[in-house]
């Protein structure tokens, strides 16, 4: 073996690792491990005025306890949730998803600005270990791997299957872009969280509207049979809409005028030509249509031949 060879390499290696001896004692030193960020300071309570907020910064700071970040994201951010392996959150009108968490995550760089209004109140230059600690933690937080870790431990916190479960399931309510409209107490009003909906018609509810011509297309048409023949129509729309195996065909004419009225809530999915016809239920007699009971069929089928454009109901 060449002895001075050996040495050599040594030597160049020792130069190297000279050379980049600063860069390597910074990154170990923001990767120290949480029992050497300890700080037993107490925070000022001036600093937010709320003891709360105040003694969750004083457990974060000593330690850098990332979990305790995640339960305080989940005191100040209580429009999100997690279910069925996904991130939603509320916009004060619906639920909508929030692939990757992206909202979410954008919530966490805010805790940057308590940071530095803590950096702002001591203003020592970051010379006692209490600021030198928060300056550590802000670093931290513009790092992907934190955010991660943050985000991990909250889905804890904002678990929450029963909300995927019951999403868009309370059929009285009528969405709308500015607030739903209850179909059992006639009354228009703000959506709330529990309404649970994750969409609407993409139109604002104006209770002053009113349309001489759609009311005089649905009396010519529908004639003294109208609320028996909304209402049949209504339970085929609601059973359908919750059953996207049963759908409408691309062929009818209501299917422009549906979408358009219906917005979010239309179903997406097509049947192909291969669906089958929608079962109606075989008519009793007592039926509040004034008619025999084959005209009745033949106005339902008829009914179903419009909202489908299938042949007839089977």
């Amino acid at each position: 073996m060449n002895t001075f060879g050996l040495l050599g390499d040594i030597s160049e290696l020792t130069g190297t690792f000279s050379h980049r001896i600063g860069t390597i004692t910074i990154n170990n030193f923001y990767r120290q491990p949480e029992y050497e960020f300890q700080c037993n300071t107490p925070l000022d309570h001036e600093i937010f005025n709320n003891n709360e907020i105040t003694d969750y910064y004083n457990q974060v700071i000593d330690g850098h306890k990332l979990v305790v970040l995640s339960k305080l994201l989940y005191k100040r951010e209580p429009d999100f949730a997690y279910t069925n392996g996904t991130w939603y959150y509320f916009t004060g009108n619906v639920w909508k998803k929030d692939d990757e968490g992206i909202t979410l995550r954008k919530k966490i760089l805010l805790f940057v600005k308590d940071l530095q209004k803590i950096l702002d109140f001591y203003n020592d230059g970051g010379k006692s270990t209490l600021t030198q600690n928060v300056k550590c933690l802000i670093h931290k937080l513009h790092q992907s791997e934190t955010i991660d870790e943050i985000v991990q431990g909250a889905k804890m916190y904002y678990h929450n299957e029963s909300l995927y479960e019951n999403l868009d399931s309370k059929k009285h309510l009528v969405p709308f872009s500015n607030g739903v409209y209850d179909l059992l107490k006639y009354t228009f009003r703000k959506t709330h969280k529990l309404d649970l909906i994750s969409k609407t018609t993409k139109y604002k509810y104006n209770p002053h509207a009113n349309d001489p011509k759609l009311h005089l297309f649905i009396n010519t048409v529908l004639g003294p049979h109208k609320d028996t023949v909304l209402k049949k129509l209504c339970e085929y729309l609601n059973r359908d809409i919750s059953n996207p195996g049963i759908l409408f065909n691309t062929h009818t004419p209501l299917l422009p005028l549906l979408k358009a009225t219906l917005g979010d809530i239309f179903p997406k999915k097509r049947p192909t030509k291969y669906t089958q016809c929608i079962q109606v239920p075989v008519l009793d007699t007592p039926c509040t249509c004034p008619l025999d009971i084959h005209s009745r069929q033949t106005f339902m089928n008829i009914l179903i031949k419009v909202y489908t454009d299938c042949t007839r109901a089977t």
